[in-house]
């Protein structure tokens, strides 16, 4: 984004603590003044019977697919937990939903066998359906809210999909009064949210206050793409950016062009 082009303007940044950085950062750059409120956190889940049975178990899966960041960080740790090194399974191949997974993968020492054309769930699935063998076993790390497109579509393909919630997504109560306190200043410019998760927490978060929605008149509205878009309509808020790369990169790009008119 050209410097300057967020000048003065100050930007709400809803995503978690642990994964607010990078999107601060590119708006500082842009001449912005990101206003952090993180709106969900993600932890361990409590019961891993299921994740141990199925790591117990790695040598029986072909594939490995992942959706999230948080997905690999999870399980990797949950893996070194129970002391399974995944370079021990030289069979086994990995799909990753896009660009920032692939690269937090390479963090762990492993590589991806396959990313989709289009960083969403709907490319990956049709991705996996064309280098799948027949009665290949699917072992698939996720977390609690993630989107069943993946699973589903290829069950029905017929192939073994093992999912495991290897983290859950929470919301972020403690950060209510600062949210309510940030959009009474009637100060934002624009308020990015880069998950149907944020959305969801940042309404729910609101809902006992009536006079909410006024506080944001005038706002714009920026979604990481068309999932969180569709999700912010069904809330009643109107996205004005709506990203066509589905990255804070691709995020960040649809607010410059918005921005110059374009």
């Amino acid at each position: 984004m050209s410097e300057g082009l967020l000048a003065g303007k100050h930007v709400l940044v809803t995503r978690a603590k642990s994964q607010s950085h990078e999107l601060s950062a590119k708006i500082k750059e842009a001449g912005g003044i990101p206003v952090e409120v993180p709106l969900l956190s993600f932890q361990q889940p409590d019961d891993l019977t299921a994740i141990k049975k199925a790591i117990s178990q790695l040598d029986s899966y072909d594939w490995l697919v992942f959706t999230s960041v948080n997905g690999i960080r999870f399980f990797f740790s949950i893996l070194h937990t129970y002391q399974y090194d995944l370079n021990d399974y030289d069979h086994l191949k990995i799909a990753v939903v896009g660009n920032k997974t692939q690269a937090e993968l390479e963090r762990f020492g492993s590589n991806a066998d396959l990313v989709p054309p289009s960083f969403v769930a709907e490319s990956l699935l049709r991705s996996l359906k064309e280098v799948l063998g027949r009665g290949e076993r699917v072992l698939f790390p996720k977390g609690n809210l993630a989107r069943s497109v993946i699973p589903d579509g290829l069950k029905i393909e017929g192939f073994v999909v093992t999912e495991i919630d290897v983290y859950e997504t929470v919301r972020a109560d403690a950060s209510k009064l600062r949210l309510r306190q940030v959009l009474e200043t009637r100060q934002l410019d624009l308020i990015t949210f880069t998950s149907s998760s944020t959305v969801n927490h940042f309404v729910q978060l609101l809902n006992d206050h009536q006079e909410w929605r006024s506080y944001i008149e005038g706002v714009e509205i920026a979604a990481i793409g068309p999932i969180t878009a569709d999700t912010l309509m069904a809330n009643g808020l109107h996205p004005e950016i709506v990203a066509n790369t589905y990255t804070i990169d691709g995020l960040m790009e649809a607010i410059h062009n918005y921005l110059k008119g374009e």
